[in-house]
């Protein structure tokens, strides 16, 4: 994909947007591809027009094979929108409201760093900086999302990571080939991270001595599975074992978190109130002339002076003017 200049690459973006972007009230806007060349092609394309993009792959059971969306978020969207390179009258309509109805994004607004693509050598796994709140991976001209980063600490097998990267795995000899690939990224997933390979390797043992894990606030939970002598029935408690103490304890740092913010509340006499609580996440209703303040308040009591933490917290932040799915 070569341009000469920047003004035919944008007036390609939009016939592009015009012909196949779909608007979504996430992202903003998203084009779909199943061609992973032709997705790397277009990063090339957003990273020359320094546009702030995402990426993410999606399985489509109907067609049963994998797509490859590629996200452009809000802030670039303004300003291809008033470049007036998209024409279809309907999208732009749609498109007008989606980017006057992004209030705020306190998310970092960098463009990812999916820089070296086609340098990549075989086998290689890069962890790539996006501006979601999760981590993305290119693995030979493949993208997933947190399959490997939470999937390897739950203790994800290899054989469920290539099926799940939708490696072939229709003959023997490419299942070996395939498990083989996959036990690869996860041996490199532990090189990288060693502490977390010790921490699990201390969770196990605790589980297997104990019978029990505990999340750091003392919250308790029983595993007698794990002394079973049935092979599948085991791993799948010392899966358990592994998920509980990290699950747990974010639950317990947002109730704690939740009860810090509503007295907060109270002491200013504010009309903002907490309707909502999706595992780590708090939803509240708050009036506009106290979005900022409250924003300001509910990240300070999530994230500062948390008892028993030891490690920075960060929290996300979504600002909107209606209700509507919040990743």
């Amino acid at each position: 994909m070569v341009f000469y200049n920047k003004e035919n690459a944008w007036n390609f973006l939009g016939g592009l947007i015009d012909a196949d972007g779909s608007p979504s009230l996430h992202h903003t806007c998203a084009i779909t591809t199943k061609y992973w060349w032709l997705a790397q092609d277009l990063t090339v394309l957003f990273m020359y027009l320094n546009i702030n993009y995402g990426i993410e792959r999606t399985y489509n059971k109907t067609y049963d094979r994998y797509y490859y969306r590629l996200h452009i978020y809000a802030s670039s969207l303004k300003e291809l929108f008033y470049k007036d390179v998209i024409r279809c009258p309907w999208k732009k309509d749609i498109l007008e409201k989606r980017i006057t109805k992004v209030v705020k994004r306190q998310r970092s607004e960098t463009p990812n760093k999916m820089l070296s693509i086609t340098e990549l050598n075989e086998g290689e796994l890069v962890d790539i900086e996006v501006n979601t709140q999760n981590h993305l991976y290119w693995i030979n001209g493949m993208i997933t999302h947190n399959t490997i980063n939470f999937g390897i600490v739950y203790g994800l097998s290899a054989y469920s990571l290539a099926m799940q990267l939708g490696y072939p795995m229709k003959t023997q000899a490419e299942q070996l080939d395939s498990i083989n690939k996959a036990q690869m990224y996860i041996n490199n997933w532990f090189a990288l991270y060693g502490e977390a390979n010790e921490w699990l390797y201390y969770i196990e043992k605790f589980a297997l001595k104990y019978g029990f894990v505990e999340s750091v606030y003392g919250r308790r939970r029983y595993l007698p599975k794990v002394f079973s002598s049935d092979k599948k029935t085991k791993e799948s408690a010392l899966r358990q074992a592994r998920n509980m103490p990290i699950q747990s304890t974010a639950g317990d740092i947002n109730n704690i978190a939740l009860i810090r913010f509503q007295k907060r509340l109270d002491d200013i006499k504010s009309k903002a109130m907490p309707v909502g609580v999706v595992h780590d996440s708090i939803l509240v209703d708050a009036p506009e002339e106290e979005v900022e303040m409250v924003s300001s308040l509910l990240i300070e009591c999530m994230t500062v002076d948390i008892p028993k933490i030891e490690i920075e917290i960060k929290a996300d932040l979504d600002i909107l003017d209606r209700w509507e799915k919040v990743a």
